[in-house]
């Protein structure tokens, strides 16, 4: 019976035995006593033999005693490399979030916008529910063709979201609503009404921890109406039905 006992304590020693990679980069081998997976490991260190308990917040990875020493190895290697790359990475994965952005719209080709580029900024705020899904909102300004009195004010909902979890990551940024559009009577604009705009673009986060900036390109799409005065019969008026359909390179700062 009490050789059944110990071959039992043996075996199950054998089986709580446990390789444990730290966010650190430090190794411990050692047999595990009580394993909370949300909170903590407590653990009978082999080489200090003596009871230890390890904050789960603090463990990269957990292996089975025996497994293939190269495997170990290269784990450690790609982590502590990781930790190398990402030890001034604080981006917030949750909470809030802040932007604003200058956009450059690309001229198009026609007798209507003779090829004339425009600009553009605007500024976003919302809530980040995971690194990879923001949800939020913002106003902007635009002018599709420089200088020419065709204002719009977009006030949208927007979807973004990053990559991967480094200073460096791709992202994606959704925005859509609808836009407001300006008269002028400088450019014999009488009246002006805005439509839906919907504006996909994605991009790369780049920068050091403290000052976040990112770099993308989209093509935004917007409708309005603009009702110009004749100028050579002012009594009489002409309407144009207008679809902006503009590739955007832009420039933004996370806040």
């Amino acid at each position: 019976m009490l050789s059944i006992t110990c071959c039992s304590t043996l075996l199950a020693q054998d089986i709580n035995k446990a390789i444990i990679v730290m966010k650190s980069g430090s190794i411990l081998e050692a047999q595990i006593v009580e394993w909370n997976s949300n909170e903590q490991l407590v653990l009978l260190s082999e080489g200090i033999m003596d009871i230890i308990t390890i904050s789960q917040r603090d463990i990269h990875k957990i292996f089975p005693s025996g497994e293939m020493d190269a495997k170990l190895l290269s784990e450690k290697a790609i982590f502590l490399n990781n930790i190398a790359s990402h030890k001034d990475y604080n981006f917030p994965h949750t909470g809030f979030y802040a932007t604003a952005k200058a956009q450059f719209i690309t001229g198009n080709e026609g007798d209507r916008a003779n090829a004339i580029n425009g600009f553009g900024v605007s500024v976003s705020a919302g809530h980040r529910f995971t690194r990879m899904l923001g949800v939020g909102g913002g106003i902007g300004y635009d002018q599709f063709i420089w200088n020419s009195g065709e204002e719009m004010i977009p006030v949208f909902a927007e979807l973004n979201g990053f990559l991967t979890p480094s200073l460096t990551s791709l992202f994606y940024n959704i925005q859509a609503g609808y836009s407001i559009a300006l008269s002028d009577e400088r450019y014999a604009i009488e009246s002006a009404k805005g439509g839906m705009m919907i504006y996909p673009s994605v991009g790369v986060r780049f920068g050091s921890a403290e000052n976040k900036i990112t770099l993308d390109i989209g093509y935004k799409f917007q409708n309005a109406t603009y009702i110009y005065t004749d100028l050579w019969t002012p009594t009489s008026s002409r309407e144009q039905n207008v679809t902006f359909k503009r590739m955007t390179i832009r420039f933004g700062v996370i806040l």
